[in-house]
Order: structure tokens, then sequence, then C-alpha cells
């Protein structure tokens, strides 16, 4: 509905209304987004680095950072209009340590709706309290992959 809402994708009611066009639109779309997924999960699967044998050492070792991890996802899709935002920051911190904690599971991005879910429950959908913790997501982040200086980033 947002395709056909939006005059500039050239998409119109009718088009929808005949299946088989409806159909083939529907399945490319889905394939540039699985595609996609698995570009960024690719990217934060080489972000992670390696831990160390001393359980006491937080830090990773080869791991990058996070400002240039949020680079190379703008770069996935070059025509993308995408940022770095502090927003973007700590939303990709967070994905990172969703696959940390779980692995290269097959079913990666329903563990991330399910860690998201528990996020926002845990926190009463309480965007303040949501807000906060990604702010120490960020800051973890940030102590385990490697420090960055989040001064020059936008906000959004």
């Amino acid at each position: 509905d947002r395709i056909i809402s939006s005059p500039q994708w050239g998409f119109t009611p009718e088009l929808k209304e005949t299946k088989y066009k409806w159909k083939i639109i529907v399945k490319r779309v889905q394939d540039v987004c699985t595609n996609r997924r698995h570009d960024i999960k690719k990217a934060i699967q080489a972000s992670v680095g390696e831990s160390s044998d001393n359980p006491s050492i937080e830090a990773r070792s080869n791991a990058q950072d996070i400002i240039a991890l949020c680079v190379d996802i703008v770069a996935i899709h070059k025509p993308a209009d995408l940022h770095v935002s502090l927003a973007m920051l700590a939303r990709v911190a967070f994905i990172r340590q969703v696959y940390i904690q779980f692995g290269n599971v097959k079913n990666f991005w329903e563990q991330v709706d399910k860690e998201l879910a528990n996020v926002r429950s845990k926190n009463n959908d309480d965007e303040e309290k949501i807000s906060r913790f990604f702010g120490r997501v960020l800051q973890n982040d940030r102590k385990v992959h490697g420090p960055v200086d989040l001064g020059s980033i936008p906000l959004e």
C-alpha cells in the first residue's frame, strides 16, 4: 500500500489488482530485502572481532568500531539516502550485540525482533527508558569494539 500511495514509484492501484504482475513485484522486493539483510549481517559478522581467552577482558581484538561498521552498512546500497547518526549507531550496536549473543543462527533477524520485543516489554514501552537502554548498548559496544568520538555524529 505504501508503494501505491507514493506516486514517484510509478505503481498504480490497477497494477496491484493484476495478480501475476503484483506477485512478481512483491517477490522482487522480498528478494532485495533478503539480500540487503544478508549483506548487513555479513558486515556485522566481519566486525565482531575475537574475544579474549581471559574472561575479564571485554575488548575484542580485530574488531571494527561502530562508526566504521555503520559506514560499511550505509555503503551496501549507495543510492539509499542514509547517513550515519547516533540513533543508527545505537541500533546497529544492538544488532551486533544480538549477533554476538546468538551467533550466526538461521533465524537471526527473527531473533533480533524477539530481543527488540523484550526490550520494549522490559521497559514498559517507555521511550525514555528504551532510549537509555540503547545508550548503554552503544556505550558497551564502544568499550568492546573500540572507542569512537561521537561528537560529530548527528542525533538522527
